[in-house]
């Protein structure tokens, strides 16, 4: 409730209350005194009553008024609400999409990086091979040059 809607509510409330403990107190002064009211008084009384009566009337109305701002906004909760529950949802299988492809990334990182490791595996043995084949051939070029010294 807005602070000048707050404000008109209390100055109603408080002429509503204004007019009931006068009309109370008019009666319960005659009641004590034992004292039927003249007509004047009677008169002054009905006003009252008339007048607590619109003030009640029209409490309910601004409370019928004010129900059917809050259902209103209410409404508008709830759908803005649900909105954001199938946001959420729809987040949360895109998080669970995603997680999946990280996870199958990861298992095809693992995989392309033994293939890796294979490969540098072969290339170090291959390295050796052809260290080993050259160190032969020098040795038996060597041989050879020695044979035909001698």
């Amino acid at each position: 409730m807005e602070k000048e809607g707050f404000v008109q509510y209390l100055d109603t409330v408080r002429a509503v209350f204004g007019a009931v403990t006068k009309a109370a107190s008019s009666l319960l002064e005659m009641n004590a005194m034992n004292v039927s009211p003249t007509e004047k008084e009677s008169v002054q009384l009905q006003s009252a009553f008339v007048e607590i009566g619109d003030h009640i009337r029209r409490l309910k109305k601004d409370a019928q008024e004010k129900i059917g701002e809050y259902n209103s906004k209410k409404e508008q909760c709830a759908a803005a609400s649900q909105k954001a529950i199938e946001e959420h949802a729809k987040m949360q299988e895109n998080l669970l999409a995603l997680e999946k492809e990280n996870a199958d990334a990861k298992a095809e990182l693992a995989q392309k990086r033994m293939e890796k490791d294979n490969y540098e595996r072969e290339y170090r043995e291959s390295e050796a091979k052809l260290a080993e084949v050259s160190r032969r051939k020098d040795e038996e070029i060597r041989k050879n040059q020695e044979n035909k010294r001698t």
